[in-house]
């Protein structure tokens, strides 16, 4: 599972703030604002992803974090991804 998320998360484009093999896995979006309507919209899908900004973690570093779990599917991480890497966009 993680392992196909960090490869996923790279194929899309999606920078990993580590690239540690653990099921905590956070994806950076620098902007606030971008940051919040990504978590919105994944929350409209009902995925729940937590937000880090500041001053938790330095200005100009806000991220996604997100909690892997053995009850997460090929297809739900794909669907988070995807949905991430739309928001991006």
């Amino acid at each position: 599972m993680i392992s196909t998320f960090v490869e996923k998360a790279k194929a899309r484009h999606l920078e990993c703030v580590s690239s540690d093999s653990t099921a905590i896995q956070s994806i950076l979006i620098p902007n606030i604002s971008n940051l919040l309507e990504i978590q919105k919209k994944l929350l409209e899908k009902n995925i729940y992803v937590a937000v880090i900004r500041p001053p938790t973690v330095p200005k100009g570093s806000s991220r996604i974090r997100i909690s892997l779990n053995i009850n997460h599917t090929k297809e739900d991480t794909v669907t988070l991804l995807d949905s991430l890497y739309e928001g991006l966009k």
